[in-house]
């Protein structure tokens, strides 16, 4: 089992990028990220082990401070791999990493086993838009993406924490930026 920390979008932003899956799927190109129960999310970090309590406690007074984060989407990306994953990448800007780093050496003392590519030195901020793609679907999906009117900026509002297993994803806490949790 796993467990991912993500931080979903607002409203407007969220509702482009679902808009985004159903082309793709409507497309007959993937339908993965509507099957996930994710919502459009930035990952912060995926770990092996949680001691949950110690984390929603961290996570509220962390959150107590925290503002939502505005971003501007600048490319599409594809994560190099058999994944066949494209991604819409987000704008690195001093906020955001701040926000990761700081994310990432808070909970540091009770999660174990990070995944060492949203490690701060390593992380791509970024929004999946297909995942599963064949290789000649890849390009064809760029193609497509390209021609579609997809989001150029949002604002980062909610942070999350789900228990992924291999039954499916399991909620465990919920917080908007700015306020404490509701876990």
């Amino acid at each position: 089992m796993s467990y991912a920390i993500t931080l979903s979008f607002d409203e407007a932003t969220d509702i482009a990028i679902r808009k985004a899956w159903w082309q793709l799927a409507d497309a007959g190109l993937s339908e993965f990220m509507l099957h996930s129960k994710f919502d459009p999310h930035v990952t912060l970090e995926i770990y092996e082990q949680v001691d949950m309590p110690a984390l929603q406690a961290a996570l509220s007074s962390f959150l107590a401070t925290a503002t939502p984060i505005p971003v501007k989407f600048s490319h599409l990306g594809v994560f190099p791999g058999a994944e066949g994953a494209i991604f819409l990448g987000l704008t690195w800007h001093r906020a955001l990493m701040d926000f990761h780093t700081s994310f990432c050496q808070m909970v540091s003392s009770f999660l174990s086993g990070a995944n060492e590519y949203y490690l701060p030195e390593t992380w791509v901020p970024h929004v999946t838009l297909a995942y599963g793609l064949k290789e000649d679907q890849v390009g064809r999906a760029i193609n497509f993406l390209r021609q579609r009117d997809l989001p150029d900026q949002g604002r980062l509002t909610r942070i999350m924490v789900t228990e992924m297993g291999s039954e499916g994803n399991k909620l465990l806490f919920s917080a908007e930026l700015g306020m404490r949790g509701e876990g």
